[in-house]
């Protein structure tokens, strides 16, 4: 089996970065997170890494109807990576497909995805696979959603919560890559400060991004 340049080169930074990684984790320090920039060939992936209420304003779960109204804003916007992360325009790159982890979404939105490709297809499958499952759901939702409602409340447990988010881009020029604005700070005010890291086919490095400071370039 082929394995895949880009996952062992994201491995490799994410190794090499483990440290001061795992300390501002550690601190689980509010207004910090940090972005990985990850290119192979056409395929550019950026990976944010943050606490929950750099995102959504709190960490624990929704309780009011303004609260979960927060976090469904939240997932949208987060999904709309386009509009967060603006690529040198050069590089030609297209969003195709986002996907949000984090445990204050709803039960069925634990795992929130957007997909770039025939939504209309999707849909058809999804309804066959659910015709499929509905022999089997009666007897297992019950003990699904126990499970379900056992992890978010151990994620969330002491007040603390992370958000990963996943943005899959196409380029058609992926060799004119130079930089990425991050929009991130305009429409999330409570982050402030974005280590980020990058490893391209031809260059790798680090750099703060702030609110004043919101460009990464290569």
């Amino acid at each position: 089996m082929k394995t895949s340049l880009l996952a062992i080169a994201v491995a490799g930074v994410a190794v090499s970065a483990q440290a001061e990684t795992q300390r501002q984790h550690d601190a689980h320090e509010h207004g910090a997170a940090s972005l990985l920039v990850s290119a192979e060939g056409s395929e550019l992936v950026i990976t944010l890494d943050s606490p929950a209420y750099n995102l959504f304003g709190f960490e624990h779960a929704p309780s009011t109807d303004a609260q979960k109204v927060a976090v469904e804003e939240g997932l949208a916007r987060l999904n709309a990576g386009a509009e967060l992360l603006t690529v040198n325009r050069s590089a030609a790159c297209e969003l195709e497909d986002s996907h949000v982890e984090t445990a204050l979404a709803s039960d069925e939105g634990h795992e929130d995805e957007y997909h770039g490709g025939d939504e209309h297809g999707h849909e058809e499958q999804h309804h066959d696979d659910h015709d499929h499952d509905d022999e089997h759901h009666d007897e297992d939702e019950h003990g699904h959603e126990e499970d379900h409602h056992d992890e978010r409340e151990a994620e969330t447990k002491g007040g603390h919560s992370d958000v990963v988010v996943e943005w899959h881009f196409h380029c058609d020029n992926p060799a004119d890559l130079t930089g990425i604005d991050v929009g991130l700070f305009d429409v999330f005010p409570n982050l402030m400060d974005l280590d980020a890291q990058y490893l391209l086919d031809n260059a790798q490095g680090a750099q703060e991004l702030s609110p004043a400071n919101p460009s990464l370039r290569f």
